[in-house]
């Protein structure tokens, strides 16, 4: 709400706010992408530190 009543007021700034909204969109791809992996490693090390406790 307050959203819409800052772009009927600042125009310029709710189409800066736009791009910057874009950029940060591309940016949390590939963000996603390396966070995935990320995770994926964090998992796997969690499973090798379980097996580890219980053999």
């Amino acid at each position: 709400m307050s959203k819409a009543i800052a772009r009927q007021n600042f125009p310029t700034i709710s189409h800066q706010s736009s791009i910057t909204a874009y950029l940060r969109r591309k940016r949390r791809k590939k963000a996603a992408f390396s966070d995935r992996r990320e995770r994926l490693l964090f998992a796997i090390n969690r499973m090798k530190k379980a097996h580890a406790r219980t053999s």
